[in-house]
């Protein structure tokens, strides 16, 4: 089922102003994202679950906002990269050490969600799955 906000077509970004508030919300994104997957990998390594729902939910939230902020990205990247071309560099290069950490965090969750008695936990490595395929074909 689609989520309402996934349906939301991607907004036309015609300003530099536009395009550097969405690059700079999408980094904002994952530096979020990143920081609740950290706290995800903390909080089953020491074995208390009983925040792992909270987490989901944030992660959830998160991921539908990076997902449709790479849409309109990937709808707006020719006149993004002409617009903001440095601030596209920085992007590219933040995005890059994203990708890297949240594969790191994810092989070490697999096999702990794989065992985890929380059924949140596993749909989650799931959702972050579908989040960097969806996000690696716009590159």
């Amino acid at each position: 089922m689609t989520h309402p906000a996934e349906a939301i077509p991607p907004v036309a970004i015609e300003t530099p102003e536009t395009a550097r508030d969405l690059v700079l919300r999408l980094a904002d994104t994952m530096d979020k994202l990143l920081e609740l997957v950290e706290t995800e990998t903390e909080v089953l390594r020491v074995g208390e679950h009983t925040h792992l729902d909270d987490i989901e939910a944030g992660k959830v939230m998160l991921a539908r906002r990076y997902i449709r902020d790479i849409e309109c990205l990937k709808a707006n990247a020719p006149y993004i990269g002409q617009a903001i071309p440095e601030l596209v560099a920085e992007f590219r290069e933040g995005y890059a050490q994203f990708r890297a950490a949240l594969q790191v965090n994810l092989a070490v969750l697999a096999p702990r969600k794989g065992g985890a008695a929380h059924g949140g936990a596993a749909h989650a490595g799931t959702a972050d799955g579908a989040a960097y395929a969806r996000a690696q074909a716009g590159r």
